[in-house]
């Protein structure tokens, strides 16, 4: 008996952990040390499958509008090409929901490849917001999971590709409006 529950326990860890196609642990993750070195947005939609449901670390730079936030690469006015950026807490949020209360399913959610840490979440939203200098910074570097496939992210389902902020390493201010 105790070997059966034993062996249906490691298959449910083995499930779970082997859900995300992480490239690092989530000790690296919560350090941000193992992540590989920073993507720009470009390299990243280049091949987004590749990247999805992945801890990355990306540079580009952020807008913040009505509605809007986004990471979209530095050398392009265009936002054709960005990335919804969205907080780990919202996520976290409704997939506990989601397993408290399936009949009431809400819209559908991500599962998090990392330890969602709502201090760290509370830290890096503080750097990120920081960094913006009228509603843009330039120059960020960003630790976050990545997906793509969805029918729809962020806002009305507005967006092809999502970051899940998990940390800000560099935010440079835009030194022009």
């Amino acid at each position: 008996m105790k070997r059966t529950v034993l062996t249906a326990y490691c298959a449910v860890v083995t499930i779970l952990w082997g859900g995300c196609n992480r490239a690092t642990s989530t000790q690296a993750v919560d350090s941000t040390h193992g992540v590989d070195s920073a993507l720009t947005v470009e390299q990243l939609l280049a091949n987004p499958r590749g990247h999805t449901h992945a801890v990355v670390k990306v540079r580009g730079c952020l807008y913040r509008g009505f509605e809007i936030l986004v990471l979209f690469p530095c050398r392009s006015q265009s936002r054709t090409e960005s990335i919804w950026l969205e907080d780990a807490e919202t996520e976290h949020a409704f997939t506990t929901f989601n397993r408290l209360h399936p009949e009431h399913k809400v819209l559908p959610v991500t599962e998090l490849c990392f330890q969602f840490d709502e201090a760290r979440n509370a830290r890096a939203w503080k750097k990120l917001n920081a960094s913006l200098k009228d509603n843009i910074a330039s120059d960020v570097v960003l630790v976050g999971q990545f997906e793509t496939g969805r029918s729809g992210y962020g806002h009305m389902g507005g967006y092809m590709h999502e970051l899940i902020l998990v940390d800000v390493l560099d935010n440079k201010s835009n030194p022009t409006p």
